[in-house]
């Protein structure tokens, strides 16, 4: 996975790209991408569920993906008053 920003993040849209290959040996292959209205500076996987994902965006917003849903954020929290500039998962066993 990789967060991307417009404009060095400064101002404007991101895109999130999921990548994925078949083996360790073959290329990786774009799978799917979402992209948002703000840049996004992070993206963590799960420990857990290799389908979902954190997102850190400018907006302030940690958002959570999952390639399950289509590609869109399933869950959102805007919790922060300026950019959320990265992101950990955290697995609580």
């Amino acid at each position: 996975a990789c967060a991307s920003s417009a404009n060095f993040g400064m101002k404007g849209a991101g895109k999130l790209w999921i990548y994925e290959r078949a083996s360790p040996q073959s290329p990786f292959q774009l799978r799917s991408t979402l992209d948002t209205i703000d840049g996004l500076y992070d993206v963590a996987w799960s420990e857990i569920n290799r389908d979902m994902a954190a997102v850190a965006s400018a907006d302030g917003s940690i958002g959570l993906f999952s390639m399950k849903s289509g590609s869109q954020i399933i869950w959102q929290s805007k919790e922060h008053r300026r950019e959320a500039s990265s992101v950990d998962w955290n697995a609580v066993y």
